[in-house]
């Protein structure tokens, strides 16, 4: 059982040191895809976006459930999607700076051409002579005026699709346990601190997929209106393009590890409890993993240090009996072991 802990916790771990890169590896995807000029290219670029992130996320939970079953390291289930996704976004990015085709519509015709065609030939000369022909591009280090206006449009598409995602999964929930409200008769204030709290763990899920969304409608925009070839045309290269964005992207998941680290856990002990409630379950306190206290029926105080629910048993118990007129304690029952009995619904 400790070893089971042990793991489980160590792909925690893992899981959740691996989250905040993906800030910076959904963008690196996102920007060669935004950029496709032509409107399949777009269009194509949306949908393999939304199915990118859709793969990244059932990547990391189906590696993270082998990593379960001892089928694989924590770390190599948990690192295995970013690895996979830092290589394509590369790949696009270098692509995509290519002289030629610079969408994906034409990245798939080039290899088709390349592999299974008569006309390669033809197609790298025309490649040879556009590269010719292309504009030597530099690489300027110092901040410039681009720079603050694509980071002031990534980051207003950010904050809209973060906030977008966080409220309708706010309202879902709310509805969700609508019913729970009304049945236990959980004052609105409560409730209310309960999406409070439950607000820094959205915040935290969502914010790669939001960096991925804000790079891709800030790079389509900006290659709609034909921005990025008059960039190009003036020397400014993608890969500088792009700094910007990627920086944030670092300074985003610099931030969202220390979001995960001060502000998640205590949020997340606090909604957990009200959510208990919302639930009629008896409300708990936490002053350690690894030691809970209940208030039960009957004006029992159950303290237990660890809980299986899968076999329902409680170890290290102990139960303290008040008496509820003057609160003084009635009798003390100290136990190893507890299981509960369905049949006497009892421990």
């Amino acid at each position: 059982a400790e070893a089971k802990q042990s793991r489980e916790a160590d792909i925690e771990l893992q899981r959740r040191l691996s989250l905040p890169p993906a800030c910076i590896l959904l963008a690196l995807v996102g920007i060669p895809l935004g950029v496709s000029s032509r409107k399949a290219g777009k269009s194509a670029a949306f949908v393999l976006t939304v199915f990118l992130a859709f793969l990244y996320f059932m990547a990391q939970v189906s590696l993270l459930g082998l990593a379960k079953q001892g089928t694989l390291s924590p770390a190599m289930a948990a690192w295995a999607p970013n690895a996979l996704f830092a290589i394509v976004g590369l790949v696009l990015l270098v692509r995509l700076e290519t002289p030629g085709d610079r969408d994906l519509v034409g990245a798939i015709r080039g290899w088709f051409l390349e592999t299974f065609s008569g006309l390669a030939e033809r197609y790298r000369s025309k490649r040879e002579r556009l590269a010719r022909r292309a504009p030597r591009t530099t690489i300027r280090l110092m901040p410039q005026l681009i720079d603050t206006y694509v980071l002031s449009e990534f980051l207003f598409y950010f904050f809209i699709c973060l906030v977008s995602f966080v409220v309708l999964t706010q309202v879902f929930t709310f509805f969700e346990l609508l019913s729970d409200v009304i049945r236990h008769q959980i004052p609105m204030e409560k409730v209310f601190r309960y999406h409070l709290f439950l607000g820094p763990k959205f915040i935290y899920d969502y914010s790669p997929v939001a960096v991925l969304v804000g790079v891709l409608i800030t790079f389509s925009i900006m290659a709609n209106q034909n921005e990025v070839t008059a960039f190009k045309a003036s020397g400014v290269s993608l890969y500088r393009l792009s700094a910007p964005i990627l920086l944030a992207g670092i300074l985003l998941s610099s931030a969202l590890f220390a979001f995960d680290h001060y502000v998640v856990p205590d949020a997340n002990l606090i909604q957990d409890g009200i959510r208990a409630e919302i639930k009629g379950k008896a409300p708990q306190t936490y002053l350690r993993p690894d030691r809970k206290w209940i208030y039960g029926h009957d004006s029992r105080i159950y303290y237990y240090k660890y809980f299986d629910p899968a076999e329902k048993v409680m170890v290290g118990v102990h139960v303290y009996e008040l008496d509820p007129k003057t609160f003084r304690l009635a009798r003390h029952i100290s136990a190893e072991r507890a299981q509960w009995q369905p049949s006497m619904s009892a421990w």
